[in-house]
């Protein structure tokens, strides 16, 4: 779901082809029943917490951006921050609308594709523990809140860098796809 909770007449979707339904979401008409299943998870940040800090990989972008757009529409002064790691800059999931919301200071967005374009000269590659590091700063390992959404092997690396750099496991959150 990647809706604002400020807009309850309005759903959004945002739905990766893989799966036994999603690989097909592409044939869905409108008018054809379908069943919906969730939320299932709860990646919602505290009240007080005085910045979040989203660390997304590829289609895991939908919670933070669900939640980046309610905040939005609540005025919220709160700072968020999202690294956003994606195979490429065209892969990059909503970048229109991320573009344009850090460009309001709604959000300040950090992209880290694994394949960057010519004349790239932000971060590329995979996100380790020295570029997450200096992509977030010292004070915000101190301060910060941490959502985690993407594949498994990205998530468990950016929980154990976290963890690592001494971010106490109360202030990282992450949201995973897999059923288990």
């Amino acid at each position: 779901i990647a809706s604002s909770a400020e807009r309850p007449g309005e759903l959004r979707f945002t739905i990766k082809e893989l799966g036994d339904f999603t690989g097909r979401i592409g044939s869905v008409e409108v008018g054809d029943r379908v069943f919906l299943h969730g939320p299932a998870g709860g990646f919602t940040a505290p009240a007080g917490v005085p910045e979040v800090v989203f660390i997304a990989g590829g289609i895991g972008v939908t919670p933070a951006m669900s939640l980046i757009r309610t905040a939005i529409d609540r005025g919220s002064e709160r700072p968020i921050r999202l690294i956003y790691c994606s195979k490429t800059m065209e892969k990059a999931t909503f970048r229109s609308e991320l573009d344009g919301a850090e460009a309001s200071g709604a959000v300040r967005v950090t992209y880290v594709p694994e394949t960057p374009p010519d004349g790239w000269d932000g971060e590329s590659g995979y996100l380790d523990g020295e570029k997450l590091a200096r992509l977030v700063g010292e004070k915000a390992f101190e301060r910060s809140y941490f959502m985690v959404c993407g594949p498994t092997p990205m998530m468990d690396a950016v929980e154990d860098t976290l963890l690592g750099l001494g971010v106490e496991r109360g202030r990282i959150r992450s949201e995973r796809f897999d059923i288990i």
